[in-house]
């Protein structure tokens, strides 16, 4: 659900969605100081409610807010292959420190 109003709360959004069907779940994503994103994820105890909310709730007013309601897909799989040790430094590298390339922190 996207474009929520910052008050909409999980009880408003509950209240509101359930009238599709079972709401098994409400999460409401918080910024770091705590505050709500504006967007959240219902999810339904069947396919069928979340796929009828959406139909209904979609460009629709919600506490003050003209909502987005989309059936969230999921994200195409990463490559899972394992990548491999991290590369190791040897004297073949060039310099390890991070002053001038002529010799590290020292006097001239």
């Amino acid at each position: 659900v996207g474009n929520l109003a910052f008050s909409s709360d999980k009880a408003m959004i509950e209240d509101k969605f359930g009238v599709f069907g079972k709401v098994t779940d409400v999460f409401l994503p918080m910024d770091a100081n705590h505050k709500p994103r504006g967007f959240a994820f219902v999810t339904f105890s069947e396919a069928r409610e979340a796929e009828d909310c959406a139909e209904n709730l979609n460009d629709k007013e919600f506490d003050g807010r003209v909502v987005r309601v989309n059936i969230a897909r999921p994200r195409p799989a990463r490559d899972a292959r394992p990548r491999g040790p991290p590369r190791r430094r040897d004297d073949y590298d060039g310099p390890r420190g991070g002053g001038p390339r002529g010799g590290g922190y020292g006097y001239r």
